[in-house]
């Protein structure tokens, strides 16, 4: 816990370090005033009508892993029930094995879903990401910001209210906050 306390305080500082250097090199380079601003990606994410869909494709590909999972947890329970019934040495041994596999079958499953699910979610985010970052260097350009941090990372402190281009980004996007 501790471990990703630091690692979230570093990473904190680190951004606000590039920040610091970029606002200095963009300053010295050109001699025009560093003007940051801040949208918060994951209201807009959620806000997008797209993100619907892909939860809702998400949740598709889950409960068909659900299902593979609940058919062989059942399979497995009779399997365990018939085992405690049977007083055949090589049929006991054969029904352990069958349990055995499936067992090392559904713990495949699941760690497929996961790998699955995790990659729909990751592709899901970069895609709605770029839509916003396209509306977002629309709104950066026209009101001349040097500098747009996501404010959902948790790294801003401290913004001024008209330095907050979410409503603005929203508003290109069509989508209602």
């Amino acid at each position: 816990m501790n471990k990703m306390k630091n690692l979230l305080n570093m990473k904190r500082l680190l951004l606000v370090s590039l920040i610091l250097l970029a606002g200095v090199g963009l300053q010295g380079q050109s001699r025009i005033p560093t003007k940051i601003g801040y949208v918060d990606f994951a209201l807009l994410r959620d806000t997008l009508p797209e993100t619907d869909t892909i939860e809702y494709e998400i949740r598709l590909a889950s409960v068909q892993f659900e299902k593979q999972i609940y058919d062989l947890q059942n399979y497995i329970q009779s399997k365990k029930v018939e085992l405690d019934s049977v007083t055949n040495t090589a049929l006991r041994k054969y029904l352990q094995k069958d349990i055995q596999e499936s067992e090392q079958k559904m713990q495949q499953i699941y760690q497929q879903a996961e790998y699955i699910i995790g990659q729909l979610q990751q592709e899901a985010v970069k895609q709605l990401n770029a839509k916003i970052m396209q509306a977002v260097n629309r709104i950066a350009k026209s009101r001349n910001y040097t500098l747009v941090l996501d404010s959902s990372s948790g790294t801003i402190v401290y913004g001024l209210p008209q330095d907050d281009l979410t409503k603005a980004v929203a508003q290109l996007l069509r989508i209602q906050l």
